[in-house]
């Protein structure tokens, strides 16, 4: 009987309560709670073996997943891959770093080369300046001259 009463509780509360009430009598309230009880050890039970079998599902596939990641490790492809990974990556650095250094000194090339265009505009500029200052003070000269001829 307790099998019966134990499958029932697992399908439907409601077929535990009619089949308490016809047994045990008259006194509902007292087979509710005998019935709750019950019903929430067996349901603390389920959570607990589903909890279980979850965890050994977990190691179990934990174990696996590490025993392939240790065979993939041991085969010799994957360490020829793996070498060749890393030489690929060293030569790519390599590579980038050669790229970077000769970027830079083009760049430094270009900066010298600015600087001495404009160093050469500055002295350019600065010729141009004397020679009109000089052309003023000619100018101003003739100028005071022609004053001091006129008076």
């Amino acid at each position: 009987m307790g099998y019966f009463l134990e499958k029932c509780v697992q399908k439907e509360k409601i077929v535990i309560i009619y089949i308490y009430t016809k047994i045990l009598g008259a006194n509902i309230n007292q087979n509710l709670k005998k019935i709750k009880m019950k019903t929430q050890i067996i349901f603390i039970e389920k959570k607990i073996r589903r909890k279980i079998r979850r965890q050994n599902k977990a190691l179990k596939r934990e174990e696996f997943l590490q025993k392939q990641e240790q065979n993939r490790i041991n085969s010799p492809t994957y360490q020829k891959w793996l070498k060749s990974q890393k030489e690929s990556e060293e030569f790519e650095q390599n590579e980038n770093e050669r790229i970077a250094i000769m970027q830079y000194t083009k760049w430094v090339e270009r900066e010298c080369a600015a600087i001495e265009e404009w160093k050469l505009i500055q002295k350019k500029l600065d010729k141009i300046k004397q020679e009109k200052v000089q052309k003023e003070l000619l100018i101003k000269l003739e100028w005071e001259r022609e004053q001091k001829k006129i008076v």
